[in-house]
């Protein structure tokens, strides 16, 4: 069970460091979002239209927004160096982005 632990904390290690960095959405061009070490900014047409908290717990992206303190859950579907696939668990869609380099 330690054993099993320890690849967890690792994998959450991993998404934590992957996912840092500006992200644009597939589906429509003019969605961005930024992920900090800490924080999820969310821009439209290069406005912030919400900036929230995250955590990641296993293959969980949890997501508090500063304005509401309300909680958003995402299944971490795909994590790599260019591409992030979200699914929104509240209503089971999937969000596409490419990373900006």
């Amino acid at each position: 069970m330690i054993g099993f632990s320890g690849i967890v904390s690792n994998n959450q290690t991993n998404n934590k460091k992957l996912i840092v960095g500006r992200w644009r959405s597939k589906a429509d061009h003019k969605y961005e979002i930024v992920f900090t070490k800490s924080a999820k900014i969310d821009y439209y047409r290069n406005k912030i239209t919400s900036s929230s908290l995250y955590w990641i717990k296993g293959d969980t992206l949890i997501v508090k927004d500063k304005s509401d303190s309300s909680y958003n859950y995402y299944s971490i579907e795909n994590l790599s160096n260019n591409y992030l696939s979200l699914m929104y668990l509240a209503r089971g869609n999937m969000l596409v982005f490419q990373k900006e380099h």
